[in-house]
């Protein structure tokens, strides 16, 4: 493990993968010989560069936290080293942070019931940009929410969800996941 080192270089030799050149702090270089190599460096939304190359916009309406510590480098180390970038720009919708304790199954480490109030305005829920246009297909979201459903959320923020007083009732009252799975989603969907 090597902290406060940054990863400058895919390395290659034969056309292989031969493990990573980087770079200390201090500007001492370092080297590291493997047959395989795995990048986990976040995404770009640090870099309004490439903001506006993918998404279009430099106004992303989403927390800070680690956001300027995201800008890309991976990416470009990556695409250098000849792999090719797809369109699965992910991005986490909060999903899981609070809870509701008055639900009937109040969360403890339960992922089904975590957010509930970010889940609230995301699943389930026809969606409108700031003009009260739909923008996307929702179900989509639900069903593909890291490699379909987020990026037409980050294009279109502020957007707002239509949810009717029973939605709201039932989310006050049982929460998200019983509420859908009584009314139509199942474990095996």
């Amino acid at each position: 493990m090597f902290f406060n080192t940054a990863a400058k270089e895919v390395l290659k030799e034969n056309g292989k993968i031969a493990g990573v050149a980087g770079q200390r702090k201090d500007g001492s270089k370092v080297t590291v010989h493997a047959k395989s190599v795995i990048i986990a460096s976040g995404g770009y939304l640090g870099n309004k560069e490439l903001l506006l190359k993918y998404l279009g916009t430099t106004h992303v309406n989403v927390a800070a936290r680690g956001k300027s510590l995201c800008t890309g480098d991976g990416l470009a180390i990556a695409q250098k080293a000849g792999t090719i970038l797809d369109k699965t720009f992910g991005y986490c919708g909060c999903e899981y942070g609070g809870t509701n304790p008055k639900t009937s199954r109040p969360a403890t480490q339960d992922k089904y019931d975590q957010n509930l109030a970010f889940k609230f305005g995301i699943y389930g829920n026809l969606l409108v940009d700031n003009q009260g246009k739909r923008f996307m297909n929702e179900g989509l979201l639900c069903d593909y929410p890291m490699s379909y459903g987020e990026e037409p959320t980050l294009r279109h923020s502020p957007y707002y969800a239509i949810v009717d007083q029973e939605y709201v009732d039932e989310m006050r009252d049982e929460g998200l996941y019983e509420y859908l799975t009584k009314r139509v989603a199942n474990h095996d969907n």
